[in-house]
């Protein structure tokens, strides 16, 4: 029984994370906001690992899109990777309206779904994803990250297709060439238009970088056609016009740079190569001898040399890719996707900053150019009239300019020589001038500068919505010959990095005086403005209260995740705060020596006395609740009393009494009370010591010395026993009080430890540092139970409810979170062996990062130097779904050889159906596990596969292709990846090729069964198209005709209804002259 009870292991229960609040957003980088639906009425912003939606009229969170994580994992709670870069993407393969598509700091991307759901998740990048781009279809996708890859997806599939590298520094901005206007306005159609404007949706894009270079890409040929670099610094922005006629780019000086997009000519050129390696592959083709027949260099009906059929197959592969790829790298110096039309110098109050975001509305008529700092300006697009007339001013200017200067150096020219440089740049000026009345309208001539708005933060994304939403205001224009100057008026989001966002109105200008800019809204109630420094709660834990620079906030602990604050309150600079007793009264001690006192009930300050010269570090409320005490910079420890004060016809409120004070000889950083009754008073000082005094006579006691820096932070276990100190040299320590000795100290965080806190009537303790982490100790074992990692930088506050039941953290990302305890048991070996193996996991399933791509895959052997690769990433799922799909190889083989065998054997000795493979047969079985493997992941799950269970698998995709059957693109996919992956093998095996004509003879004839299907079913949807848009047609004429035949009918009506009083005068008249007729006749007939 001894030894049974000396070895039996401690159980612990879990804590793990319930409820997020306090962000807005947590944009940045200027791409981390969007409109979520057509109408403008909800906005999506990143809200670090979330996806909040805000409903902009109620300024409430309709949705939070939040990711799956690790909420019981190894060693506790995992951090969620922060949501870096947003785009809403509409589409017509989207169950919603818009698509939300969300980069993380991870590499990964998420598609969401309107209704919360996730619908898919790709990964590609190993950096943060900082940068994304839809084509105008939604059909394609693009990512570009910092590790200067850029991924283009195929949204419809949810499947990478290619990775283009080229760029050496983030990427920061994407743009698909194409006209998207038509798109937003209705989708039916839009495929045809898109191809029109630029050889199909996503088929060309432009990728800008820090590296200084714009570089446009050619999807179809996986290639760089063209690279810019004709400026200083980095390239943080790109906007193509809803036209797809111009893209504006935006670096890192004063100026915005204007393009004319000529995707006509590249698609000319890419087409032009296409065309003539085709015709080269099919003269190569017609030379072929007939199947069968004896090669050059072979040795016997239907033999090879190796060189054969495959090897020709392979080189003449290698020269037609090479040959489209050669060619486009010939031309690029040629032809100019991008030309450059112009530059626009920004207004002088966005200085030096850099145009973070540029973004057009849907109609093309604004230009929000975004800067690092706190500036927005707005540009009006003119049309051609109001562009000449701009045009002509621009030149009448630079002439008169020119003039005056000509006039005041009149005098000197004659004695100025020949190359001169005041009389050179005179002969420039003037040349300048004559050359722009030539040319006549530039490119910067069509934008005209509206207004600069001024916003109350640093800018970190806008975003417009579309114009005509059930809620956008509209207001005419008078603009003459202009048509820019009507319309509706535009919404635009911006999103700032002070936790808000602001909803401005942009109206066309009524005046000349009137910049038609409105703020409408301003999402802010429910989040702080800056770091959340200080967290309390009230005794009954049913209130927190959280401080900031600038706001206090009361919040019900059982909030769940976004719900808003019940009471918002200004103060100081907050640097900590407590609830007093009775939970109706806080009080917040700021910056500048200030102790503030709150109502939270009235949600108003109620007292404020002047307690330190410098900063009040910390307060600590007194054991018997009857006060508390402070310390700060000023090196004095005070204490103060609660007095009730009670004004004429006023509600009681408390005040601040001083009782006494300490002189200390340092500056005083933390105050705690401990020991058994609070019998101690524990002071922190900045000379990295801890004093000990009676709490009662203030007598020194002990001295507690060891930290290399200074204590931070401080607290006492409920027995008096344990004091736990926390500083800046990243430890905790913790001493016994008896004696004052230090019984462990534990390096707890990797940055200074900001917090520490005793679970009541326990020894298990929580910290909390700059490294953004939660942890759980045990103080008696001096073991660290659990590390919940949720912050995504420094936690600065940290409070533990009354019976240990939840804990609440606060830091610099502006999020508050209660961590709750759960009746799931851990055991601290079972966590280290787990955290163990998922350490060896993630490092098998990293194996090497990029590395693990295989990055000639794309490019055939005659041309290395293609700017392209693998569009996915090896993750341990990726190594998951590769396991699989090999176990269902081996027993499938293994099932038809049975099979195989029972057949020579008898049909009556094939026995049941395998149980292992659910009763199916080999190839449904493996049909169905290639299934289940996501499209993402197929790519890197079929590279991860060996040479021999590739071939395998090849051998089946063939006979399952010539079977036929509901899944013919997946086997063809399947089967043309591998032989793309394996193509070095497959060259050099002379035994792979009677493998690749059967799979070639199968995949033929089923890829053209299906393509001719998907031919009939478009034709006949596009049958079925028009004959809804005429009847369409016929039943809006029928009416404009029935609501044509009832305002004739109305206006008839209304001449009767009219000319009915005049005619209903004289026929009562007549009427009275009749009877008055009638009655003297009537009468001359009774007289005779």
């Amino acid at each position: 029984d001894r030894s049974a009870t000396a070895t039996m292991v401690k159980a612990y229960l879990r804590y793990e994370q319930s409820a997020l609040c306090g962000v807005v957003s947590s944009a940045r980088g200027g791409g981390g906001v969007a409109f979520a639906d057509a109408d403008g009425a909800a906005v999506a912003v990143a809200a670090v690992e979330r996806v909040n939606v805000w409903s902009v009229r109620a300024g409430e969170l309709a949705a939070s899109l939040a990711q799956e994580g690790n909420t019981s994992g190894v060693g506790g709670q995992e951090r969620l990777p922060e949501c870096t870069s947003l785009l809403a993407l509409a589409g017509a393969h989207a169950r919603s309206d818009r698509l939300l598509i969300a980069g993380y700091a991870d590499g990964h991307v998420r598609v969401w779904e309107s209704d919360g759901g996730c619908r898919a998740q790709l990964r590609g990048h190993r950096r943060p994803v900082t940068a994304l781009a839809g084509s105008a279809d939604g059909a394609a996708l693009a990512s570009g990250a910092a590790d200067g890859d850029v991924v283009v997806w195929d949204a419809l599939a949810d499947a990478g297709v290619c990775r283009l590298k080229g760029h050496r520094g983030q990427v920061t901005c994407l743009a698909f060439l194409e006209a998207y206007g038509a798109h937003t306005a209705g989708r039916a159609g839009s495929s045809a238009r898109a191809s029109t404007s630029g050889g199909g949706s996503g088929a060309w894009l432009a990728s800008g970088s820090k590296d200084g270079m714009v570089r446009v890409w050619h999807v179809a040929t996986r290639h760089c056609v063209q690279v810019l670099q004709a400026w200083r610094g980095e390239v943080w922005s790109l906007a193509l016009h809803p036209e797809g006629e111009r893209l504006v780019v935006g670096t890192g000086d004063e100026y915005l740079r204007l393009f004319d997009v000529d995707v006509a000519a590249g698609e000319a050129l890419a087409a032009a190569a296409v065309d003539a390696d085709a015709a080269l592959a099919r003269r190569e083709g017609d030379a072929e001898p007939a199947a069968g027949t004896k090669r050059k260099g072979g040795g016997g009906d239907g033999e090879d040399d190796g060189e054969g059929e495959n090897g020709g197959e392979g080189e003449r592969a290698e020269r037609f890719l090479g040959g489209i790829a050669g060619s486009l790298v010939g031309a690029a110096t040629d032809v100019e996707v991008l030309r450059e039309s112009g530059r626009l110098k920004r207004s002088a109050a966005a200085g030096t900053h850099r145009a973070s975001a540029l973004e057009f509305s849907a109609d093309g008529l604004l230009l929000a150019a975004a800067s690092s700092g706190r500036l927005v300006e707005l540009y009006r697009v003119l049309d051609g009239a109001a562009a000449q007339r701009r045009a002509k001013r621009r030149v009448k200017r630079a002439k008169e300019k020119a003039a005056k200067r000509k006039a005041a150096l009149k005098g000197e020219l004659e004695s100025l020589a020949d190359g001169d440089p005041q009389l050179e740049e005179l002969e420039a000026e003037l040349a300048e001038a004559e050359r722009e009345l030539a040319e006549g309208v530039h490119a910067v001539d069509t934008l005209q500068l509206q207004a600069a708005v001024t916003t109350k933060a640093r800018v970190a994304g806008v975003a417009f919505a579309e114009p005509g939403g059930p809620w956008a205001p509209r207001k005419g224009g008078t603009g003459k010959g202009d048509s820019s100057k009507g319309g509706a008026t535009q919404r635009l989001a911006v999103a700032l990095s002070n936790n808000s966002v602001e909803i401005v109105h942009v109206s066309p200008p009524a005046d000349k005086g009137d910049e038609g800019v409105e703020l409408a809204h301003t999402l802010d109630a429910a989040g702080h403005r800056a770091d959340v420094r200080a967290v309390a709660l009230s005794a009954d834990d049913r209130l927190l209260v959280t401080a900031s620079s600038g706001l206090v906030k009361v919040w019900p602990t059982d909030a769940k995740s976004g719900a808003p604050p019940t009471a918002t309150m200004s103060c100081g600079y907050a640097l900590c705060t407590l609830v007093a007793p009775g939970g109706r009264f806080a009080v917040v001690g700021t910056k500048s020596g200030s102790l503030q006192v709150f109502d939270l009930g009235a949600a108003a300050m109620v007292d404020e006395v002047e307690a330190h010269k410098g900063e009040c570090w910390s307060i600590a409320a007194m054991p018997d609740g009857s006060g508390l005490v402070s310390g700060g910079a000023d090196r004095r420890v005070r204490f103060w009393e609660y007095a009730v004060t009670q004004p004429a016809g006023g509600a009681a409120s408390i005040t601040l009494r001083e009782s006494k004070s300490m002189s200390m000889s340092d500056d005083v950083l933390s105050v705690r009370f401990g020991g058994s009754g609070g019998k101690y008073l524990a002071v922190s000082l900045l000379d990295s010591t801890v004093k000990v005094f009676f709490a009662d006579t203030l007598k020194f006691f002990l001295s507690l010395y060891g930290h290399k820096l200074p204590v931070l932070c401080m607290d006492a276990s409920d027995d008096g026993a344990l004091l736990a100190t926390g500083g800046a040299d990243k430890n905790v320590k913790l001493w016994g009080l008896d004696f004052g000795d230090c019984h462990r100290s534990l390096f707890a965080h990797d940055g200074s430890v900001m917090g520490v806190a005793f679970v009541p009537r326990t020894h298990y303790l929580f910290s909390v540092g700059k490294d953004g982490s939660l942890k759980y100790w045990d103080a008696d074992k001096f073991e660290l139970l659990l590390t919940l990692e949720g912050h995504h930088s420094q936690v600065w506050g940290l409070t533990v409810s009354s019976r240990g039941d939840f804990v609440v953290t606060a830091g610099a990302d502006k999020s508050v979170r209660r961590w709750v305890r759960t009746d799931e048991p851990f055991f601290i070996e079972e966590e280290r062996e787990r955290k163990m193996d998922s350490l060896f996991e993630a490092e098998g399933a990293g194996g090497g990062g990029e590395g693990a791509v295989l990055e000639g895959a794309l490019a055939p052997a005659s041309n290395p130097e293609m700017d392209a690769s693998l569009a996915g990433r090896r993750t341990g799922e990726t190594a998951d779904a590769a396991d699989k799909i090999i176990e269902a190889l081996d027993m499938a083989a293994t099932e038809e050889k049975r099979l195989n065998e029972a057949a020579t054997e008898g049909a009556d000795k094939a026995g049941a159906a395998n149980p292992l493979m659910l009763g199916m047969g080999p190839d449904p079985y493996l049909l169905r596990t290639v299934r289940s493997v996501r499209a993402s992941e197929l790519e890197q799950a079929l590279l991860v596969l060996p040479f021999e269970h590739a071939m395998q698998l090849v051998g089946f995709l063939a006979r399952m292709l010539r079977a036929g059957g509901a899944h013919v693109e997946l086997c063809a996919k399947a089967a043309t990846t591998i032989a793309r992956l394996h193509h070095d093998q497959l060259s050099g095996a002379h035994a792979a090729r009677s493998a690749l004509e059967e799979l070639r003879d199968a995949c033929r004839p089923a890829a053209q069964r299906l393509r001719d299907t998907m031919g009939l079913n478009l034709a006949a949807v596009r049958i079925i198209q028009q004959r809804i848009e005429a009847d369409r047609a016929g039943l809006l004429g029928a009416a404009e005709e029935r609501v044509a035949q009832l305002r004739a009918a109305s206006a008839r009506m209304a001449a009767v209804a009219a000319g009915g009083a005049t005619l209903g005068t004289k026929a009562g008249a007549a009427a009275e002259a009749t009877k008055s007729e009638a009655g003297r006749r009537r009468k001359s007939r009774r007289l005779a």
